[in-house]
């Protein structure tokens, strides 16, 4: 990625997520960690992020957890803009849910909303849709997830089921916890044979 295109991607993702110029580094590391945590490219994550940068504005979603979600997107080979999309209907599904959806999510008495009103984070949902979905049997999940989510949200409703927990925790705190990681890179990089040969140039 080249330099100019770096420094647009990190300024609008600062912004998108009401960061300031002091949390550009550690942006740039949880981006890059992630990218590494799930085998594709920064420029993918980028791509994940960009169609997924409004839900900060909309949801309250925080970076940390949009890279943990598209980063478990990646890991099935859904990435770039179609991980970001999956990720923005997903919570558009579970925070303005048809008629339909509502009614389901009422019956297995699951909440989106706090007692003051405020949203409750799509982790803490899903965790609670995973537990209520374990007292049905596998053909009437597929019939309610039918009904909660839109093809595309439910891809990541699906991964977010398979990993919400320990998987979910661990994987956000390596990429919430990962600063000098593009340090660390560069400084491996260097000490290649490609790297030395062209120090030496």
């Amino acid at each position: 990625m080249g330099m100019e295109q770096a420094s647009l991607t990190l300024v609008g993702v600062m912004n998108a997520f009401g960061k300031s110029l002091n949390d550009l580094p550690h942006i740039g590391d949880m981006f890059a960690k992630a990218a590494a945590l799930s085998q594709t490219s920064v420029v993918g994550m980028t791509e994940a992020m960009k169609t997924a940068s409004v839900v900060h504005e909309q949801y309250g979603a925080s970076i940390e957890d949009t890279l943990t979600a598209t980063t478990l997107l990646a890991k099935v080979n859904i990435t770039g803009t179609a991980a970001g999309t999956a990720y923005r209907n997903m919570l558009k599904d579970l925070y303005t849910p048809s008629a339909e959806a509502a009614k389901t999510l009422k019956k297995l008495g699951i909440e989106t909303k706090d007692a003051n009103g405020n949203l409750r984070e799509a982790s803490a949902i899903i965790a609670d849709l995973k537990a209520k979905l374990a007292n049905f049997t596998q053909g009437s999940q597929t019939d309610i997830l039918g009904k909660l989510f839109g093809e595309r949200g439910e891809k990541e409703a699906i991964q977010m089921l398979t990993s919400v927990g320990k998987t979910w925790d661990d994987l956000k705190a390596k990429i919430s916890n990962s600063d000098g990681f593009m340090n660390d890179v560069a400084t491996q990089l260097e000490m290649t044979t490609k790297g030395r040969f062209e120090q030496a140039l």
